[in-house]
This record gives C-alpha cells, sequence and structure tokens, in this order.
C-alpha cells in the first residue's frame, strides 16, 4: 500500500535535486530537459562554425569560447584573392549575441534588412547570396579567409583557404541532415559537419561556456560557465528573495537566453552559489519550473547542482499549491458522493483540481475547482466508481487520502 501511495503522488511540490556534469574543464556543452533530465552532451570543442536550421535568420554562429577570432575583412567577394590580414591587427574581433538565437558572429554589420551581415537575402528566389569575406584564426593559431558562397534550397555553401589561396575547399551544411535541431555544425579544421545537440523539442536548457564581456576596470571578452535556454522559453531571475517562499507570479519572464547565464556563482579562492536568487523557467509547452542553483564544482568537475520543482502545469492550469492542510475526504467508505475537505491558509485564491486514481495507477476522474482563503468543502459524484479502494489527491500539494467505494 505504502508503495502504492508513493507511485500516486502528483509531480507537483516534489522537490528534486540534480547534479549536471560538464567534466574537467568544462570539456562538455550538455543539453536538459527539466523533466526528463539529461538529453544529450557533446565535446564543446568540435566544431567551428554553426548554422541555423529551425528559424529565419540563417544565424551562423562562430565557437569563439573555443579561441576562435573572427574579423570583417575590408576586402568584397569580388576580391577574393587579394585577401590579407593588413589592419587585423588591434582590430575587435566579432563577437554573437549573448541574449538571443538569431545574431551570431557572422550575422553583424547589416547594410539594410535584407543584410543578413554575411550575405543578402534575395526575396524572389528566396536565397541568400554571400557579400562578405572574413578572416578567421582558428583555435590551432592557423589563419583562414572565409566566404559565405550561398543559402539555397536549404543548403548553406561556404569556401576558405589559407590567406594565400592555398588549400582552398569548399562545404556545406544541409538543413534535412539537422532537421527539428537549432543548428548544424561544421569544424574547418577536419573539414567535416557535425550533428552534436539534441532536437529543440527535447530539450529547455543547455549547460555550457560562451563568451561574455566583463565590464570593468575595460571591456573585455572572457569565456564563462553557465546555463542557457532554449528557442522559445523564457525565464524568470528572482534575486534578493526567499528561495523557498518566492512566488513567479510577482515577476515578468524574459526572453533573452542568458536570463540565467552565469552570474548565481561567485569565485574567491573557492565557488559560492548565491542563496537568495531563484529561477523560473517557462518550458515551450507553458510549464514552469523552480530552479534553484545549490552547488558548483567548478573546473576540477564541472558540475552544477541544483534542485528543480514543477510549479505550474500549463495543461491543466493548476499551480503549486503552498498552504493546504487537513485534507478529509467523507463519508468513508462511501456510495454515491464524497465531501474533499480542506484548510487553505492564504489570502489569494488559486485554480486548484482533485484527482483520483485507482490502485493500479489509473485516473479515473479528475475536476478542477477555485480555492480560497479557509475551509474549503468540494462534493465529488462517485456513483459512476466500481467498487474498490482509491487515492484522492490535490495536485500541486503533498496531500493523498485514502478512499473506500463500496
Amino acid at each position: 500500500m505504502i508503495i502504492a501511495i508513493a507511485s500516486l503522488q502528483s509531480t507537483y511540490a516534489v522537490v528534486v535535486t540534480d547534479t549536471v556534469s560538464t567534466g574537467p574543464q568544462y570539456a562538455n556543452q550538455v543539453w536538459y530537459s527539466l523533466p526528463n533530465d539529461e538529453q544529450g552532451s557533446s565535446l564543446k570543442d568540435n566544431w567551428d562554425l554553426a548554422f541555423e536550421i529551425s528559424g529565419y535568420t540563417s544565424a551562423i554562429f562562430a565557437n569563439t569560447q573555443k579561441g576562435i577570432l573572427v574579423y570583417q575583412s575590408p576586402y568584397p567577394v569580388s576580391q577574393w584573392a587579394m585577401v590579407d590580414t593588413l589592419g587585423i591587427e588591434g582590430a575587435t574581433p566579432l563577437s554573437n549575441a549573448e541574449t538571443n538565437w538569431e545574431e551570431g558572429a557572422l550575422n553583424t554589420n547589416p547594410d539594410n534588412d535584407l543584410d543578413l551581415g554575411w550575405g543578402d537575402y534575395d526575396m524572389n528566389t528566396h536565397s541568400v547570396t554571400g557579400d562578405s569575406v572574413y578572416i578567421i584564426k582558428l583555435a590551432s593559431g592557423a589563419w583562414k579567409k572565409f566566404k559565405m558562397n550561398s543559402l539555397a534550397s536549404s543548403v548553406y555553401s561556404f569556401t576558405w583557404s589559407d590567406l594565400d589561396g592555398q588549400n582552398e575547399q569548399t562545404g556545406t551544411v544541409t538543413k534535412s541532415g539537422f532537421t527539428g535541431k537549432n543548428f548544424g555544425y561544421f569544424s574547418l579544421e577536419n573539414n567535416t559537419s557535425v550533428d552534436r545537440e539534441p532536437v529543440s523539442a527535447d530539450w529547455d536548457i543547455t549547460f555550457t561556456k560562451y563568451m561574455t564581456v566583463i565590464l570593468a576596470p575595460e571591456p573585455t571578452p572572457y569565456g564563462v560557465t553557465g546555463v542557457v535556454l532554449n528557442k522559445g522559453v523564457s525565464a524568470i531571475k528572482a534575486s534578493g528573495v526567499n528561495v523557498t517562499t518566492v512566488d513567479y507570479t510577482n515577476h515578468t519572464f524574459q526572453s533573452e537566453i542568458n536570463t540565467i547565464g552565469w552570474e548565481w556563482k561567485t569565485f574567491a579562492g573557492t565557488w559560492t552559489v548565491e542563496d537568495s536568487l531563484a529561477f523560473f523557467v517557462k518550458r515551450t509547452n507553458g510549464d514552469i519550473w523552480k530552479v534553484i542553483f545549490t552547488g558548483f564544482g567548478g573546473s576540477s568537475t564541472g558540475n552544477y547542482i541544483f534542485s528543480k520543482e514543477l510549479v505550474y502545469e500549463a495543461s491543466t492550469g493548476i499551480n503549486d499549491i503552498d498552504g493546504v492542510s487537513a485534507l478529509t475526504v467523507y463519508p468513508n467508505p462511501a456510495h454515491n458522493q464524497v465531501s474533499v475537505v480542506y484548510n487553505y491558509d492564504k489570502a489569494d485564491s488559486k485554480n486548484a483540481g482533485l484527482t483520483i486514481y485507482d490502485m493500479s495507477g489509473r485516473l479515473v476522474m479528475q475536476e478542477n475547482f477555485s480555492m480560497v482563503n479557509g475551509f474549503n468543502q468540494h462534493i465529488v459524484d462517485v456513483s459512476q466508481l466500481n467498487g474498490g479502494i482509491y487515492m484522492v489527491s490535490i495536485p500541486g500539494t503533498s496531500k493523498t487520502q485514502k478512499l473506500i467505494i463500496q
């Protein structure tokens, strides 16, 4: 009986502690689903350029955290043969946007609304023709010149070579090879595409290293380890709060992908996690999870330690409910109807629900209602239930009662 009751507990109000490891020296990137845990892991340095697969901005990101430097060349594509590094020394490398997935390093410096940075969009053919030449210093230290040829028929085509034109190679990334994913990846060093991330629908956040700009004492690009949101996922950063009682309804969700980011931890000889900081993450299906970081292992382990809790389920419209006590079901045993009585000690009303499961774990009845301050009574017609033992619970609480139908 105890095992059966435990198996019927709602996922609400269940706080789960989890650890995600990116490995020593933060070697890996990990993609994570809040309800389903880790969905994939890949070496963070096994790619050089990332090409947007799902979306309309044709974003191209550079793996700058790996040490790659990307510069805009002053030469047009027509002067490909003349490209050199003249004027590059002292120039500022191009960077990926920290706040969204639509602006990669190669999408900078557009001239007009139809300019994607690396090329121009044709409204008639719906293709993009490359118009820019870039100088790239690979993580190995090798200098290359690079140009996008086109994005046509869902195929990215690009060319790169040594600065003197030697070892010229052409690569492609085909969108159909990465269906359902945000990006397709390519290694210039190995001249190969890399399939490294799970489909976008399977994950909510990713644990990774990326570049930010540290403002003091002067603006400086700096590699940080943190958490980034998936496309379509939003989050709240609630600072200076009691992490146990904080409510997401008093805050506004933000769409910036670095809303969680890296600043929830600090280093002063050892890593310290801010203890008055909570995050709420809204998944693409509308479910909301509360996430609180409790530990960070640093470069020795790459471990992120945190708790997670489902606090709102969009399919039912039911919030996590704190403050419910004294749940009673009577008469018990029952025949035709029962009264579910409970005390709710909060001032605000809540949407609530009631579920009844049989002992095989099958949901046999579900009703929604409004919960107000004080003692509440909800009448349930159970005349259609067969005789037997059932479990009555209010999702969003840990309250469960056994019901016998005769």
